[in-house]
């Protein structure tokens, strides 16, 4: 690294100059030119992507540039270099740009940086970094270092392990628009908050803890006063409160001093609540709080008459401000009421659900089955089908009315809550707003939740003492009628009469006569009252074993009807 290259000890004629925006090392080297050379490319080919370089080495008069780590480029200079490898004695000029890419710039020398951010011009110093400043910068320094932050600005070195950042709990853009209301600058420091320069862990670097503890003063001071202007080294601004203070020319160094009392001051002014009547009084307790020359004291008496007018200001207002917290309080009592009524209605669901199923029960098995159909036809598989649709779909309507239930009651919370900090924001402060609001909606999620979870269980349990009951007594009547199905049949026993022709001699008419006799189940049943006879010629031997048919007939008169 160059760092490691331009040691002092070895070079100290070398100078040094880094800013927000370039490096600049030049001077005189006494040291074989052709191993320095080397070095120097090596480490140049570690800076960072983002930045460019130019290095030139003036080898008895002869300019030896490259301004990329090409394997082209390098291999030329190395020859170039090669040809004075005897020379000891040689000027050099290195300079660096740098690039912001992604709210990251290089830092290569951080003693260096620290001397251009304490000495230089104050006002010039902010503007330069207000434009590449976008909420958030980190400084990646390229050798070893304790890593240190601010809430939006870090230094960290690039051997470590990375940023290290906090969770910004400040709202920049109602930070800005509240000072814009309260007070005007002739500076242009553009979005920077006093938050930005208050280490929340403090630098090795003497130098960087200066100048981010003059910045954070001066623009808690700005954020306080009325009209405030920064002309190089010295401070100008005005307070107007019971009296006019007007003081100029103050130290930038001597604000610093005050950093912390000024930053608990301007913390307090607009952390929320009523900020305009908050900055009023603080002016108000400024502008009679002064030394005997007239400026004003910033010491630990000045926090403590600001709380002591701000509990003076709360006693005269305290009407109004129970009224406030009365009002809260109601609507928040109604936010209590409508979350049991979401309740109720997910009790109701229950009720009617239970009253549709037990309606199903005494409408189809009661009444039309058991007393019409019989249990066979009731708890046969097509009933069993539609109490599984049925319990499906009442299923699905409880998952459905338990999400909706859930998701109507955390907008309706948060819905409270946007208009309350609307409504009540200027008055109370956010953080007693959501100490009001917060535990009581939380209890109320709670017990819905709990209430919601208990009418869960016992709708699942009845849909699953409805399905099985079903179910059981589909597999009883189910098998009952098998065992019926396959039972023996009892033979039917017929008697069959044959029936001759009968044929009179005379010309009388013919007519067939049958009769049957069918014993079924045991039981006798006549179907034809008729008188019918019948002759039949039995067979008669012959001798020498043949048979020879003899039929004799008889006719029969049947009377007419």
């Amino acid at each position: 690294m160059l760092f490691d290259i331009f040691r002092v000890e070895v070079f100290p004629d070398v100078k040094f100059h880094e800013t927000l925006e370039l490096v600049k090392i030049s001077g005189n080297l006494k040291t074989p030119i052709q191993i320095f050379a080397l070095e120097l490319l090596e480490s140049l080919k570690g800076i960072s992507s983002r930045d460019t370089f130019e290095l030139i080495i003036d080898a008895n008069g002869n300019n030896l540039i490259i301004t990329d780590c090409q394997i082209v480029s390098i291999e030329k200079f190395t020859q170039n270099v090669s040809e004075y490898a005897e020379l000891i004695d040689f000027d050099i000029s290195l300079s660096i740009a740098k690039g912001n890419v992604g709210g990251v710039t290089s830092v290569y020398f951080l003693q260096e940086f620290a001397a251009y951010l304490n000495n230089g011009n104050f006002n010039d110093v902010l503007k330069t970094f207000s434009a590449i400043f976008s909420d958030k910068h980190e400084f990646e320094v390229y050798h070893a270092m304790e890593p240190f932050h601010s809430e939006t600005i870090c230094f960290y070195s690039v051997l470590g392990h990375g940023s290290i950042f906090v969770n910004v709990e400040w709202k920049r853009e109602e930070i800005l628009e509240l000072f814009r209301e309260n007070s005007t600058t002739s500076n242009k420091q553009n979005d920077f908050i006093p938050n930005d320069f208050h280490f929340l862990k403090e630098s090795r670097v003497s130098a960087i803890n200066n100048f981010f503890s003059t910045a954070c003063s001066v623009l808690c001071l700005a954020f306080i006063s009325n009209y405030s202007k920064v002309e190089r080294d010295l401070f100008n601004y005005r307070i107007t409160g019971y009296k006019s203070i007007i003081c100029d020319d103050v130290p930038l160094l001597q604000l610093a001093s005050h950093q912390k009392i000024l930053f608990k001051i301007y913390c307090w002014a607009y952390s929320g609540g009523n900020n305009s009547d908050k900055v009023g009084l603080i002016r108000n307790v400024l502008s009679i709080h002064l030394n005997q020359d007239g400026s004003i004291r910033f010491d630990s008496k000045v926090w403590d008459a600001v709380q002591s007018n701000y509990q003076i200001y709360l006693k005269r207002n305290i009407q109004s401000y129970l009224e406030v917290k009365s009002k809260l309080g109601e609507l928040i009592m109604e936010s209590t009421s409508k979350s049991y009524a979401m309740v109720d209605q997910v009790l109701d669901s229950f009720k009617n659900n239970a009253f549709i199923i037990l309606t199903f029960i005494l409408t189809v098995v009661v009444i039309n089955g058991l007393k019409d159909s019989g249990e066979t036809t009731v708890f046969s598989n097509a009933y069993l089908a539609i109490v599984v649709i049925l319990s499906i779909v009442s299923g699905f309507w409880l998952i459905f009315t338990r999400i909706e239930v859930i998701k109507r009651f955390d907008t309706a919370s948060n819905a409270l809550a946007k208009i309350l900090k609307i409504n009540y924001g200027k008055i109370l402060m956010e953080a007693e707003i959501d100490e009001s609001i917060n535990p009581v909606v939380t209890i109320n999620r709670d017990y819905l939740t709990k209430q919601m979870r208990r009418y869960t269980c016992w709708w699942l349990v009845m849909l699953a003492v409805f399905v099985s009951s079903f179910g059981i007594c589909n597999r009883i009547f189910s098998s009952k009628v098998l065992q019926r199905n396959h039972a023996p049949e009892k033979a039917i026993v017929v008697d069959r009469i044959d029936v001759s022709k009968v044929s009179s001699a005379s010309t009388a008419s013919v007519e067939e006569a049958s009769g049957a006799r069918a014993l079924v189940n045991g039981k006798k049943s006549e179907s034809l009252e008729a008188k019918k006879d019948v002759v039949s010629a039995p067979a008669k031997k012959q001798e020498g074993g043949k048979k020879l048919p003899e039929q004799r007939s008889e006719a029969s008169h049947v009377p007419e009807k």
